[in-house]
């Protein structure tokens, strides 16, 4: 059987978490590959046709659409090449026929995509965006920019603490499993917004999976020395402490993998000890390539970029509005990941192609700010009790579902120092929180027998 979403088929069968996915939620955020979170269900990797023969039974698979055929560099690909694919696939996704609006965060990614959409349309375009009002988060100042430039109509969609606790379960329940990113919420929200005006809406993801724009490309020297230091010497030789930490993270682990977490797994990896990821998509992808700079890209395109596309999808989706990525068009990576890593990666720099790029349409202070990327304050979100810190209960109650994993002792200091003043399990905490309300809403699910009744 054959579905979008996974909830058709549970009328098949109850469902029941697949624990290898949970490993891999709990330490990345995201189960990539065919993992889909369920047991006994696979999800269809992107691009892949299915044939099932109606005389034999018999069951063919092809991929007409995998972005790590065109990884590789070559010489004559040039900036003014991947410039004019960028233009072009722009251009390619303003066609429509009820029109068409901008997620406009007032990132370097979607202002660009704004100011090529302003340059080839005929008409005012309506942009939007999710603000944090007086908050350091906030990017409200920078969309300003990008709309007076060019003339935008835009509306910002102010959300609070409370927006984001009322709308995570509904976040969770679409995407059939925890956010891999808790910008969810927020795009779900926004997206009801924009479904009152427009059904179809332009973003700007993709773009750092494609140039570089995450900070372990700026650091890919450093972060390679530390696989080839700690991969000679074990772990527990090091100190646990700087400048040694690093050595000690990565100890008998794929660098390029595991350079795409921010919190301390190793520590989670203690509370949940029967649930330590088993080598997947991630080190699969990365095993393809020689180059250090080629196996981020890989990781990257087929597991994190997986994550955001999904949830791009799925919250648009849920209120109704499609959405489009010009950044993961498969005629544009023709031509961005042959890009010379000494043009497209060379360190210290993110995402230094499509920065020059953004020059020409762009302020200056805009384009080389700090990225920000929709982070939410969770470390203040989670301590407020009428808020999303109401979840936190959940994990020490005595019906936790997440809890039957894990060292109970471990979780529950978790929790507790977290409310005390830890600022460093925010995230940790978020990603427990949504995993706990999914594996909840499991048993909300019809049961299988319904279909038969």
């Amino acid at each position: 059987a054959f579905a979008s979403e996974a909830r058709p088929l549970h009328r098949l069968q109850s469902p029941s978490v697949d624990e290898t996915a949970l490993g891999e939620l709990i330490t990345f955020g995201w189960a990539a590959g065919r993992l889909s979170n369920f047991r006994n269900i696979d999800r269809v990797p992107g691009g892949t046709v299915i044939t099932v023969s109606l005389g034999n039974g018999e069951i063919s698979e092809r991929r007409f659409c995998d972005p790590l055929e065109t990884l590789g560099q070559d010489e004559c690909v040039t900036e003014a090449d991947c410039q004019a694919a960028v233009e072009n696939s722009v251009s390619s996704h303003l066609v429509s026929d009820v029109g068409y609006s901008l997620q406009l965060s007032g990132g370097v990614d979607s202002s660009l995509i704004a100011a090529l959409a302003a340059g080839q349309s005929e008409r005012g375009l309506a942009s939007y965006s999710v603000n944090l009002p007086d908050h350091p988060f906030d990017e409200g100042v920078y969309q300003d920019m990008v709309a007076a430039r060019y003339g935008l109509d835009h509306s910002r969609v102010n959300v609070s603490a409370a927006d984001y606790a009322e709308m995570l379960p509904r976040a969770v329940r679409h995407m059939e499993g925890p956010t891999p990113h808790g910008g969810c919420t927020m795009l779900m929200l926004l997206c009801g917004h924009v479904r009152e005006h427009s059904k179809v809406v332009l973003t700007g993801e993709g773009a750092d999976e494609l140039f570089g724009g995450y900070l372990r490309y700026a650091l890919w020297r450093k972060t390679l020395w530390q696989e080839r230091v700690a991969a000679v010497l074990p772990g527990v030789v090091w100190p646990d402490r700087w400048p040694f930490a690093g050595l000690r993270r990565l100890a008998g682990l794929d660098a390029a993998a595991y350079s795409t977490i921010y919190h301390d797994f190793r520590a989670v990896a203690r509370i949940f000890p029967g649930l330590l990821p088993t080598p997947g998509v991630r080190e699969a992808a990365s095993a393809r390539y020689q180059d250090f700079r080629d196996r981020l890209f890989a990781i990257d395109q087929v597991a994190y970029l997986e994550s955001l596309l999904v949830r791009q999808d799925k919250m648009s989706m849920a209120q109704s509005v499609e959405a489009r990525v010009p950044f993961a068009h498969l005629p544009l990576y023709r031509y961005a990941n042959r890009l010379p890593h000494r043009i497209r990666c060379p360190g210290g720099e993110t995402k230094p192609v499509l920065k020059q790029m953004a020059e020409r349409h762009l302020p200056y202070d805009l384009i080389y700010r700090r990225k920000i990327g929709l982070w939410l304050p969770y470390h203040e979100w989670f301590r407020d009790e009428k808020g999303a810190g109401r979840y936190l209960e959940a994990l020490t109650a005595p019906d936790s579902k997440l809890a039957a994993y894990a060292e109970k002792a471990l979780l529950t200091s978790l929790v507790e120092s977290f409310r005390i003043g830890d600022r460093q399990s925010g995230l940790v905490l978020q990603r427990l929180v949504e995993l706990e309300l999914w594996m909840r809403s499991l048993s909300e699910e019809p049961k299988s027998p319904s279909l038969y009744a």
